[in-house]
């Protein structure tokens, strides 16, 4: 098992985002994630389209998440099991840190190969990534929408 651990901020209280992100959850429980990935020392970037169905249940607090993922073809990248929950970000009342927590499972294969190994950290990273900015994208739509309607 590999640790991962991304964050990003929210441009919404911890309050609104934490009731929004439930129904955003259930709304997009299968998502289309394209990982930008930078390969070292050649200074190139590769773009990979990855189908990633992701699941989530609220834990007992109410700010927090257990989050499943796993490819939709059942291919060989690797499978990530995780929490999602947000913080208060130190900048600002107004905005929320949205952290996702976890570890994923490597194949035998990607173990026993350190280029394999950290090709699926970087897969998982910007997978990660990807899947953050998704939500806070989400998210802040319907703030604004929320805000608007207010």
């Amino acid at each position: 098992m590999c640790g991962l651990q991304q964050r990003m901020i929210v441009n919404c209280s911890i309050e609104t985002a934490t009731a929004m992100l439930a129904a955003l959850l259930e709304e997009r429980g299968r998502l289309a994630i394209r990982p930008h990935l930078m390969v070292p020392r050649l200074g190139i970037e590769m773009s990979l389209r990855r189908d990633v169905v992701v699941s989530a249940a609220r834990l007992a607090g109410a700010k927090s998440w257990h989050v499943v993922w796993s490819p939709a073809d059942g291919g060989t990248f690797p499978c990530f099991d995780g929490s999602l929950h947000f913080t208060p970000d130190e900048g600002s009342p107004e905005t929320a840190a949205l952290t996702l927590d976890g570890s994923y499972a490597l194949s035998e294969r990607a173990a026993a190969d350190p280029v394999d190994r950290a090709l699926a950290h970087r897969i998982e990273m910007a997978t990660a990534r990807a899947l953050l900015g998704e939500l806070r994208g989400g998210l802040e739509r319907a703030s604004r929408r929320q805000a608007l309607e207010a």
